[in-house]
């Protein structure tokens, strides 16, 4: 079945194979950060194999970027909250999973997603590998009280995800970051528009991501303010024309989701951040890389990341958010402003780096 499917054993060597297992429908932050550190894999003697269990958008990226990869293309009910579904799963894919563990004979399982932990959990503990769980975000649920434990290791990426597991959980869990190539970020042009202001928003329209909060201080904005502000959405949003319809006043400007997405962001002459409750904050941590002036949320991982006032900005209310976007733009040129520009750059570039991140992940590995 798997030559079929196009797959052809890894290459002999010494180093020890770790799967990185995803569903293959979406690329979002985890991906990207997982996918960072499979780059470096070999700085701390360890091989891979990323494993789709189907076809999606995933697929077209690792092979455009010459990623090792096998397609299960397997019939996988994302429904794994239902028990007896998750139980189906197990039983349609136990032939083909065991053919992958004793061909590549893996090390280690790391899965980085909800789905991927229940199902691939379950199959390590039956074939007697070795599994890692990492999440990615705040998540609390009784049923990770029994599949946690199945696996050998909990790791995640702040302490406020750490916070909102279950009391076990949460108690093995150990705290690493995700990792950026801090090379690959070009610094934002200042731009100096006395009259003409572009504020932006990043992310989807779900509840968390706070959009309705972005409009509300976007309309009070432009009644405050001189400025001739265009606001930029950038994201999967499903009811443009509705958001257009309900905000009459203010100019917006959406973008749908793109890789490239930090061109549109560098326009900007800043960016707030209103999402509540996010477990990390990549965009942000990019936005602190680029010297992309920010508002965030005081919320969540923000808090773990941002010292407000020193290298960043950080507000609670749309009160709060507006007064602090209005006297952000009157200082065009203070050098207080560029202190935390200059100070955000910095911690992100000192602390979120990749090879920090590769410290960190080599011992949990190797003592797995």
């Amino acid at each position: 079945m798997l030559k079929r499917q196009g797959i052809k054993k890894l290459k002999a060597n010494n180093k020890r194979t770790i799967f990185y297992p995803f569903l293959g429908n979406t690329i979002g932050g985890s991906h990207l950060s997982t996918l960072l550190l499979i780059k470096n894999l070999e700085k701390i003697s360890y091989d891979y194999l990323v494993i789709l269990m189907a076809d999606g958008i995933l697929e077209d990226y690792l092979r455009k970027h010459n990623f090792k990869y096998i397609n299960l293309k397997s019939k996988f009910d994302q429904n794994i909250n239902n028990s007896f579904r998750l139980l189906i799963n197990i039983l349609i894919n136990l032939k083909i999973v065991n053919t992958l563990f004793k061909t590549y004979k893996p090390y280690l399982v790391h899965t980085n997603d909800i789905k991927m932990h229940y199902f691939w959990s379950l199959m390590c503990k039956f074939f007697k590998i070795k599994h890692l769980w990492q999440q990615h975000s705040a998540y609390y649920s009784r049923k990770n009280i029994f599949f946690s434990k199945l696996s050998a290791e909990i790791i995640t990426v702040s302490n406020y995800c750490k916070s909102s597991f279950t009391r076990e959980m949460s108690e093995r869990a150990k705290v690493v970051f995700n990792p950026f190539d801090i090379s690959e970020y070009k610094i934002k042009k200042t731009r100096n528009d006395k009259k003409y202001k572009i504020i932006s928003f990043i992310g989807s329209d779900k509840t968390q991501k706070g959009l309705s909060f972005f409009l509300n201080v976007a309309n009070k904005l432009v009644r405050l303010s001189n400025y001739q502000i265009t606001f930029f959405i950038i994201g999967k949003i499903s009811n443009k024309k509705v958001i257009n319809k309900n905000n009459p006043n203010i100019k917006i400007k959406f973008f749908d989701f793109q890789f490239n997405y930090l061109k549109i962001l560098m326009r900007s002459d800043l960016v707030l951040f209103t999402s509540i409750n996010e477990g990390f904050g990549r965009v942000l941590v990019e936005c602190m890389l680029s010297k992309i002036p920010f508002v965030a949320r005081s919320s969540g991982a923000f808090k773990e990341i941002i010292k407000n006032n020193k290298n960043g900005l950080m507000g609670e209310t749309e009160n709060e958010f507006c007064e602090i976007t209005l006297e952000y733009l009157k200082k065009t040129k203070s050098s207080q402003k560029n202190k935390i520009i200059k100070n955000a750059n910095a911690s992100a570039r000192k602390l979120y780096n990749k090879d920090n991140f590769m410290k960190l992940i080599k011992p949990i590995y190797d003592e797995i």
